[in-house]
């Protein structure tokens, strides 16, 4: 196993007992909400991370997107959603640093599935659907984070990957 192999690995499973590694947003008593990163075989294993800013990686931001949208419910957002989301859940100061990330994100992989990020394979279509949200909602806002090439990686994964529009990736 090369050593890309095996950190793509260790993105998904966990490093005392090889479950997979799931996300949990636990309510604190103050305000706010808690980030957790842990073994699913939390009955026999204690693995467990609290996430802050400080040490948050973006393949721990692509499990939040998952965790939070899930697979088995209608996909919903609005603005209160997307604020809770980038700055409770994702850990981003504002959302034009989410943005900056969502469109360099994108634009990294050849495909956005469990080959490459701790995700199901069915990610693709989270991230479709909140691609379209961000075109109709920011749609002044992308264009200029696309315009500047440091923040896009490879132009084609970005067309193939993100769900933007059409009239933001062609412009």
């Amino acid at each position: 196993m090369t050593d890309e192999e095996l950190n793509r690995w260790n993105l998904r499973f966990c490093p005392k007992c090889r479950g997979h590694i799931q996300i949990s947003f636990r309510q604190k008593k103050e305000d706010g909400i808690e980030i957790i990163k842990h073994c699913q075989n939390f009955d026999k294993c204690d693995y467990r991370s609290v996430l802050t800013k400080e040490n948050i990686t973006d393949n721990d931001r692509h499990k939040i997107i998952e965790t939070f949208f899930g697979y088995n419910k209608p996909f919903f957002i609005d603005k209160t959603i997307l604020k809770s989301l980038t700055t409770e859940k994702l850990l981003f100061d504002n959302i034009e640093d989410f943005l900056k990330w969502f469109v360099f994100e994108t634009s990294r992989y050849k495909v956005l599935d469990h080959n490459n990020l701790p995700v199901s394979s069915a990610y693709w279509t989270i991230i479709n659907k909140l691609g379209q949200h961000l075109s109709d909602s920011y749609e002044i806002e992308i264009k200029q984070i696309i315009k500047n090439k440091d923040n896009v990686d490879n132009e084609q994964f970005l067309k193939n990957n993100s769900g933007l529009s059409f009239n933001i990736l062609y412009a």
